[in-house]
């Protein structure tokens, strides 16, 4: 009679830590309070797309705009022929929904074309072959949230990216995480 009720009781703890494992992110360092001048656990890279190879933005901690306490990551472009971004490659459960979630702000001043601006994306860490990718922000100059959601298929790693893609101006990213739905 006894083993009725701490049956039940097991089966609920169960359940109570199942279901909070899935809000917690498998993003490192997402608050970007870890790190010197660069993000620490994020990839950064700038490149220019065309032929001025001599301006390239550049990827910093700015500890003046942030969403909560800590820095944000600042994405800054000179030109609008500028990719730069920051990048993790996080571990994932195959045929699993995520949701990649953060907030962004931004200050664009000129884009290099269309599809071109802030994002948040998802890609195979194989290849690079971006699948999973946000509208680019409104440029309104405030913090917004963003979600990305995604399903990571037949993948066991996914790369986060945030960028600013072909444009001039600058982005902040800061809370991201990417939890399992």
């Amino acid at each position: 009679m006894r083993i009725m009720p701490v049956l039940a009781f097991c089966c609920l703890l169960l359940l109570s830590f199942s279901a909070g494992a899935s809000d917690q992110s498998v993003l490192k360092n997402g608050t970007f309070s870890s790190g010197g001048q660069r993000p620490e656990d994020w990839q950064t890279r700038s490149v220019a797309t065309t032929g001025d190879a001599g301006t390239v933005g550049e990827v910093t901690l700015d500890a003046e705009t942030y969403h909560t306490e800590s820095p944000s990551a600042k994405l800054e472009n000179k030109s609008s022929t500028e990719y730069t971004f920051v990048s993790q490659i996080i571990n994932v459960e195959p045929h699993t929904p995520y949701l990649l979630k953060g907030w962004v702000k931004e200050k664009v001043e000129e884009l290099g074309g269309e599809g071109r601006g802030v994002r948040m994306a998802v890609a195979n860490a194989a290849d690079g072959n971006i699948f999973a990718v946000s509208k680019s922000g409104s440029g309104s100059g405030d913090w917004e949230h963003v979600e990305v959601p995604f399903n990571s298929g037949d993948n066991d790693s996914v790369r986060i990216f945030l960028y600013l893609h072909q444009a001039t101006g600058t982005a902040w990213f800061d809370d991201i995480e990417v939890v399992a739905e």
